[in-house]
């Protein structure tokens, strides 16, 4: 049998924020039909900025994290269509449209941003996320949320704790600096004086870090601001944000997370513009919800859900059936000889 079955080991699961940039996994994906149509919906909402916010859910096993690497890779800068010979021979085979639609995907790069899922509050964890995709991509953009917060603090601290603000008088002299200069260069969003600031800061709270991950302002106006400067910035089209394993996120932060939060960011990515936003989970969001315990809580987590486009992958014979079509080699002269054995199974 192994001489006519094309065997690849890709491991025994997939994790969608280190595999996707995985060559050998991603050419190792085989699609059925239905994941095929999938993606095309998906691609073309996406490339024709229409409605992208999408719930991703399916059982143990059913291959939400493989297709959701698929979808991350063949979006991303990192694609290439002479990497993925199996998914694009059986693309052309199956749907022409789709195959010419990953050469024009070849040349749509997107930032990929995956939210940090160990932080109970959903837009701190979104911006932790986008945080770590410009210092890995090297991306030369600082979110207005920065420098927003550092002219909150140095407001405060005149106005409310004026010996920490002399403190913050002296650390700017010693870096020869003018509260009125430095005041400026925060206004400019010149990031080397924002350097300055969370050096002053760790300065004068004993080595504590500077974070603005608790910026007054809303995720819908951080996500605008952080897509406008990246296609700016010239590299990429557009932003996706993949949440994968979101349902195990909410049965572990269910009780802390902002549910305004999570409807105003697939809100956003549903308006006309460059973003998306893919959560993928086991079951419906609005299923997660057993352990509040007001009845308004589960309401708006159900309303939430409705911001949604639903898509449920399940494990189907006829899938697998296809998928062995795929990998039995029927030219390999084993094959035959096989066959020829064993004519009651044919």
């Amino acid at each position: 049998m192994e001489n006519f079955l094309k065997i690849v080991d890709t491991g025994y699961s997939i994790n969608v924020k280190s595999d996707y940039k995985n060559d050998n996994k991603i050419n190792s994906y085989i699609p059925v039909s239905k994941n095929l149509k999938l993606a095309d919906k998906i691609w073309n909402d996406i490339l024709n900025k229409k409605s992208s916010s999408y719930i991703i859910s399916g059982a143990y096993g059913t291959g939400k994290s493989y297709f959701t690497a698929i979808l991350s890779h063949i979006l991303s800068k990192n694609f290439k269509l002479d990497q993925i010979e199996i998914f694009s021979k059986i693309a052309k085979e199956k749907y022409v449209e789709i195959s010419e639609k990953l050469e024009k995907l070849e040349k749509e790069n997107y930032l990929i941003v995956f939210p940090e899922d160990t932080i109970p509050n959903f837009k701190e964890s979104v911006l932790l996320g986008v945080q770590r995709s410009i210092k890995e991509n090297n991306l030369d953009i600082s979110l207005n949320t920065e420098f927003d917060l550092v002219l909150e603090k140095i407001k405060n601290w005149e106005k409310n704790h004026p010996l920490f603000y002399n403190w913050y008088l002296d650390e700017l002299k010693k870096l020869n600096l003018s509260n009125e200069i430095f005041i400026n260069a925060i206004n400019n969003k010149e990031k080397k004086h924002y350097e300055a600031f969370k050096t002053i800061y760790s300065n004068l709270f004993a080595g504590e870090s500077f974070s603005s991950l608790n910026s007054l302002k809303g995720i819908s106006e951080i996500l605008e601001d952080f897509e406008k400067k990246l296609i700016e910035e010239g590299t990429y089209k557009g932003v996706i944000y993949i949440f994968d394993e979101f349902g195990r996120y909410l049965e572990s932060h269910i009780e802390t997370v902002d549910v305004k939060e999570v409807q105003d960011a697939a809100e956003y990515c549903n308006g006309f513009n460059n973003s998306a936003l893919i959560l993928v989970t086991h079951k419906d969001i609005f299923q997660y919800t057993r352990r509040l315990s007001k009845k308004d809580n589960i309401n708006e987590w159900e309303k939430v859900s409705g911001r949604f486009k639903k898509e449920h992958l399940s494990f189907e014979k006829t899938n697998i059936l296809e998928i062995i079509s795929h990998t039995l080699n029927k030219n390999a002269v084993h094959y035959y000889k096989y066959k020829d054995e064993n004519k009651v199974f044919f």
